[in-house]
């Protein structure tokens, strides 16, 4: 178990949790001779004495300020969260001889919930396979699947435990179903994903789902949707779809989850997600920047490489330096091309009894691909105008093995081969 050096205390005020580190007998000493000296000064304010505190027990104090703001009510709550866990540190006892803490260690924060599942390790050959199997199923994304196969390596040789991902791209490109070919592949199984619909936290106080309600409000007593994956294993793919639909207040959750794979729940208890993959997706800029008419030059149309670098800015203003210097690779996936659609077509129609033929494979793209919604459209259409009339022949009694597609006027059918 990790050793812990900090406490957890809720402040309602700052809506969060506050973390505060762990003092030993050597600090003390130091500690309150500096306050002893300064509390003698007769312009010494308690202010001073409120931030000379916080800044020695606060972890992340200066980030705290700058994301609440340097206000009385910062300082106020911060100061809270200190004497609740050192309740003799006030003015009038400063200088007392310190011996409240108990022992030398202090009073650990609740346990990291632990699992018993070890992680999984791979080698150079089953790297390889992994890639192979991802590559073969996603089709047009060859450096997406490049930069997640070297952020498995860096894993797996021991130089990181976990990783991260953003995935930026036009919609039906594959930037969710890379996802889940990881959790399938690479994690072992595809139910080892958790899926965040980023959508369902666009509220300040949704995030509480993840970790469950703050004290005093309701649902405080139930544990939030992370608990009970940590409790299984630390290794998941967790995947937060369509990022830039949440608010602020879940980016600002995740900065801690992302420094090193844990996260405190509403109850104090630290859930380790050390070992998995955390991936981002969004369109932020797509839709304001590719497609759009440009004056002066004959009309052409901004094409998806073109907007780039405008949906790379797009992209910083959506989200805080904070936020985005935590996550390893930014990764912009390619708008697919006609071959892609034709590949991606192919690739549906593998396992179900009808002749792929060219022919087929032309209508269905032509039907159902378009540059805006990418692939997405592929597997529906695919569904409605074949799968259902295979199921339609088997349901009235065919006994063929397989089938042929076959045209009138347009209109696609199949028949017995």
């Amino acid at each position: 178990m990790r050793e812990q050096k900090y406490f957890v205390t809720y402040s309602q005020a700052l809506d969060c949790f506050v973390k505060v580190r762990k003092i030993g007998r050597d600090e003390i000493d130091g500690m309150f001779a500096v306050l002893d000296e300064k509390l003698s000064e007769s312009n010494y304010s308690i202010e001073e004495f409120t931030t000379f505190i916080c800044k020695n027990l606060v972890l992340d104090y200066l980030k705290l300020v700058k994301t609440h703001g340097n206000s009385n009510l910062l300082q106020e709550s911060l100061y809270s969260c200190v004497v609740e866990v050192y309740p003799i540190l006030t003015i009038e006892s400063a200088c007392m001889h310190f011996n409240f803490l108990g022992d030398e260690e202090g009073v650990p924060i609740k346990d990291v919930i632990k699992n018993n599942d070890t992680p999984s390790k791979y080698n150079m050959a089953d790297l390889q396979r992994i890639r192979k199997n991802i590559e073969k199923d996603l089709i047009g994304q060859e450096e997406a699947v490049e930069k997640m196969f070297n952020m498995f390596k860096l894993v797996n040789s021991g130089f990181e435990t976990y990783g991260s991902a953003f995935f930026i791209g036009p919609t039906g490109v594959g930037k969710t179903h890379i996802a889940n070919l990881i959790a399938e592949h690479y994690m072992g199984s595809n139910k080892r994903i958790l899926k965040i619909n980023c959508s369902e936290y666009a509220g300040p106080h949704e995030y509480a789902k993840l970790i469950g309600s703050p004290p005093g409000y309701v649902g405080s007593n139930e544990p939030g949707i992370l608990a009970s994956k940590a409790e299984e294993s630390s290794q998941w793919v967790i995947l937060f779809d369509e990022i830039e639909k949440a608010d602020s207040k879940l980016h600002n959750l995740l900065l801690g989850f992302l420094d090193d794979g844990y996260i405190t729940d509403n109850k104090g208890n630290i859930l380790d997600f050390s070992n998995s993959l955390f991936l981002f997706t969004s369109n932020v800029g797509i839709h304001d920047n590719v497609g759009r008419k440009n004056v002066g030059f004959e009309g052409s149309i901004t094409t998806y490489d073109d907007a780039k670098e405008p949906v790379m800015e797009a992209f910083k203003s959506e989200f805080s330096p904070e936020f985005i210097n935590r996550i390893d690779e930014i990764i912009f996936f390619n708008q697919l091309t006609i071959q892609d659609a034709e590949n991606i077509t192919k690739l549906n129609l593998r396992n179900l009894p009808i002749k792929i033929t060219k022919k087929l494979v032309s209508h269905i793209v032509d039907n159902a691909y378009s540059p805006e919604y990418g692939a997405r459209n592929i597997k529906r259409y695919i569904k409605q105008h074949v799968t259902l009339k295979l199921a339609d022949k088997i349901l009235n009694g065919s006994k063929a093995d397989k089938f042929k597609p076959k045209f009138q006027q347009g209109k696609l059918k199949v028949e017995e081969i």
